[in-house]
């Protein structure tokens, strides 16, 4: 996914700036509680009842570790730390354009789910799902936008509506203060379209 490929020019990035300035990486407490809990996964594949997928979420667990010990060398300061905020926060408002496009203009990207997350269907930001077909006795039409599933992608966008209303408290000019105020509008929409439960 975008986020991974993203994620791994930050984490190599990150370490060959560090190596090159010399300066020194932390590992503060917060990391090593998580590195903990990263053990505890990487242990529970041995005893599994399936092993494929527990690896698989092992392997997510240990991602979150890594973005945490990068999040943790780079911000070192509120100004960095309110940077990297206004920033994801434009990154969430152009994914939820970019998913609201693909949901009610290009139709007929949707993809299946088994066609979710192949690098054929990469552009596609919609999935047909049948979750819902035994209840309801239709297809039901969701948004992912840049994530892997609807439910990642809905979560991604409830952890932002916070920092959304953060945004339009800090920001003095009414004009910005809108435009967070329409993106975190944007985030709500895009979560019904998510149709998270």
């Amino acid at each position: 996914s975008l986020s991974r490929i993203f994620g791994s020019i930050t984490l190599a990035s990150f370490l060959v700036h560090t190596g090159i300035r010399r300066r020194r990486m932390l590992f503060n407490m917060p990391c090593k509680l998580y590195a903990g809990y990263v053990a505890i996964a990487a242990l529970s594949i041995t005893y599994a009842l399936i092993p494929a997928d527990t690896k698989r979420d092992a392997l997510r667990v240990f991602g979150n570790l890594l973005f945490l010990f990068v999040m943790v060398n780079l911000i070192r300061s509120w100004r960095v730390a309110r940077t990297a905020v206004l920033v994801w926060l434009v990154a969430t408002m152009l994914s939820c354009f970019y998913s609201m496009y693909d949901y009610y203009v290009a139709k007929g990207t949707a993809v299946s789910e088994a066609q979710m997350g192949m690098t054929s269907k990469r552009l596609s930001a919609v999935v047909i799902d049948d979750s819902e077909t035994r209840t309801l006795g239709v297809q039901v039409r969701r948004a992912f936008g840049p994530t892997e599933h609807p439910a990642l992608f809905g979560l991604n966008l409830s952890m932002a509506i916070p920092f959304f209303l953060w945004a339009m408290r800090w920001e003095k000019r009414r004009w910005l203060a809108a435009v967070w105020f329409a993106g975190l509008m944007l985030a709500c929409l895009n979560i019904f379209l998510a149709n998270t439960r």
